[in-house]
């Protein structure tokens, strides 16, 4: 119950315009939209509503080598590592980042990845790492949740925590953001690699 509380008080602010803090950190980045549907037989969270017309078409990167496809785990923490990594002297925005993760997608969440563009943090956090020139690094660690979802061979359910450190060209050095993530991932057989189906994220 308190991890569905974060992930739709994170949500409501998203869609405000708004970014949850962690605490103690120096600035955060926004949670990212999740499709993930709901594990206790609800309905789905309802999706976030923007005034953003739909962004052109993207290109989708190639699919990445050295990823163990058949390990949800595997999968999960590569999907991760791409979704909070920015080079802020080539990326424009976080949602370069969206579109590099959107390849450990499946079809229906890479295309929302690719169509939301989250814009700059409202605190002033993509700002200040651009004045460093900042790019960030990403350590992924398993945390496990007592009693949560049972996996199936169709469905599988990770529960992860990224450290998002970012670091200046300049010699800055940023506080290390934490966030909780959630990730389901699905297949259509027992033979095709896992993707990523949605992902919750809390502070």
């Amino acid at each position: 119950m308190m991890r569905r509380a974060l992930l739709l008080a994170a949500l409501v602010l998203l869609a405000a315009g708004c970014t949850a803090v962690p605490s103690g950190s120096a600035g955060p980045l926004p949670p990212r939209v999740t499709d993930r549907r709901s594990t206790t037989g609800g309905p789905p969270p309802a999706p976030v509503v923007t005034n953003t017309p739909p962004a052109e078409a993207v290109p989708l990167p190639p699919r990445p080598v050295g990823v163990d496809w058949s390990s949800p785990a595997d999968v999960a923490a590569a999907m991760l590592v791409a979704l909070w990594t920015v080079d802020t002297t080539k990326d424009p925005s976080l949602y370069a980042a969206q579109v590099r993760a959107s390849v450990y997608c499946s079809p229906n969440y890479g295309a929302e990845l690719r169509r939301l563009r989250p814009g700059a943090p409202p605190d002033g956090t993509w700002t200040l790492w651009a004045s460093h020139r900042a790019t960030t690094t990403v350590a992924v660690a398993a945390a496990p949740e007592s009693g949560g979802p049972v996996n199936t061979p169709a469905v599988a359910y990770v529960e992860d925590v990224a450290t998002v450190t970012p670091v200046g060209r300049d010699g800055w050095n940023g506080q290390p953001q934490m966030w909780v993530e959630f990730v389901t991932l699905s297949r259509p057989s027992r033979t095709t690699g896992w993707l990523v189906s949605g992902v919750e994220t809390a502070p």
